[in-house]
């Protein structure tokens, strides 16, 4: 199929439709969290060691005074996490460690978003054995609001999914947590700044819903971690028990923010934040000055074009650069709406060039055709295009990819230092598509 044909100032709408009537293929879409075929002895000795000791410490590892804040980024093809006490000077702060033989792509400190169920015990595990089935994909579910589907080749829901792995994979946090001498006292998990909308009538504030509930009943699953059941799962869903540990959920935003602002010249005015995802390509609006919180958010869009998502477009007949365009008529979508709502700083400056401060972010920036679309686009800005800095005194490995720990480095600090993000007084518009008459209409 050949790319769509460019229409003169159309920003991109021409390939945004055909990528929209692409998206029934993006139906069986499965993230490439990277994970081994299999795990060696040596690893599932790690894994079962930690999360049984969570399960055995949970007490003492949970602790409200600790000031020990986790900073949690549940990534659709991979999770990292990172623990920080900021208030102890001799306690800096530790990215969770991964073993080796189980690294996303060989990546330290980062975990594949897959989890296993084995039908004949309906056991789940974060690892994989003989008889199990592989589920993953459900961190996206979450964010389209079709996690209560069944997951492809499984007796499962894809919220149920969720829930029993971020109950394994937290308390294999928790208890390397443990291994650290630490306690924790809050865990700080990332959400899409498109799903910030409590209006549960709307699209994002059905995607908020779906994350509080799958976080909450995670956490009510940490004592029985070592021996998860569908049924322990389900049991947890259905539950109204607050869990033992406390959690927040902030906007993948803030993190972003966190790491920028540690940079020692911050930009004062207007930005735009681009996070490209495995699905996902989040961008958000918005003005950095010298006044406290909150922050508001000028606009806001997710549409599923992240690194991997698109590789699928790719092979259903679309080319990288439809993608690219469509891209870019989200960009323009969202610039729109920040200028529509007053909002100055997002048009032309006198020079022909945008004079907004752009923010990367995401493992996806890396891919060859992202990263040779926004060299493209860097050319129309006045500011060379800048990622966040982890955090100089982060404990780490040595080889890891640094901008895929950003935003759990960022993320794990007191909430009152993190920045609160707020909607604008009306919702944020978003993009969604309809299958009846194929094409993307504004909420």
């Amino acid at each position: 199929m050949q790319a769509a044909p460019v229409v003169p100032n159309d920003f991109g709408q021409g390939a945004f439709s055909k990528i929209a009537q692409l998206r029934p293929a993006l139906s069986d879409f499965l993230a490439d969290h990277r994970a081994p075929e299999g795990a060696s002895s040596d690893v599932a000795d790690v894994v079962i060691r930690r999360i049984a000791r969570c399960v055995e410490r949970h007490a003492h590892i949970v602790n409200p005074d600790a000031e020990g804040f986790l900073g949690y980024d549940f990534g659709t093809s991979s999770t990292k996490a990172v623990i920080r006490w900021p208030y102890r000077a001799s306690s800096p702060a530790h990215a969770i460690s991964v073993p080796a033989g189980w690294c996303s792509g060989g990546q330290p400190h980062i975990w594949p978003s897959v989890v296993f169920y084995d039908p004949v015990t309906q056991q789940f595990s974060v690892l994989p054995a003989i008889g199990s089935m592989r589920v993953d994909g459900f961190k996206a579910a979450l964010v389209e609001g079709t996690a209560h589907r069944m997951a492809p080749g499984a007796p499962v829901t894809l919220l149920e999914a969720a829930v029993a792995f971020l109950s394994l994979h937290l308390a294999y946090v928790l208890g390397t947590i443990d291994e650290l001498d630490g306690q924790v006292s809050l865990v700080n998990v990332a959400i899409p700044v498109a799903a910030l909308d409590r209006d549960e009538a709307t699209v994002s504030g059905r995607a908020q819903a779906a994350f509080d509930h799958a976080v909450r009943s995670a956490l009510r699953l940490l004592h029985c971690a070592d021996s998860l059941t569908l049924h322990d799962v389900r049991a947890a869903l259905a539950s109204l028990e607050d869990p033992s540990l406390d959690y927040e959920l902030h906007p993948e935003l803030s993190g972003v923010i966190a790491g920028y602002c540690r940079g020692p010249r911050h930009y004062l005015g207007t930005h735009m934040i681009i996070d490209c995802g495995s699905a996902t390509l989040d961008m958000a609006t918005f003005k950095l000055d010298k006044s406290d919180w909150p922050l508001e958010i000028y606009a806001a869009s997710v549409e599923l074009l992240g690194s991997d998502a698109s590789v699928t477009y790719c092979n259903a007949g679309a080319t990288t650069e439809d993608c690219a365009r469509a891209a870019r008529y989200q960009d323009y979508q969202v610039c729109s709406r920040s200028i529509q709502l007053n909002r100055t700083g997002f048009s032309q400056t006198d020079g022909g060039k945008l004079g907004y401060q752009v923010i990367l972010a995401g493992g996806g920036i890396a891919n060859p055709w992202i990263a040779s679309m926004l060299e493209k686009w860097q050319l129309s800005f006045e500011r060379d295009f800048v990622r966040p800095r982890l955090d100089p005194n982060l404990k780490c490995e040595m080889g890891f990819t640094s901008e895929r720990l950003v935003l759990a480095d960022g993320l794990a600090r007191d909430p009152v230092d993190l920045k609160r993000v707020s909607l604008p007084r009306r919702p944020v518009a978003e993009l969604t598509f309809n299958p009846n008459h194929h094409d993307w209409t504004s909420n």
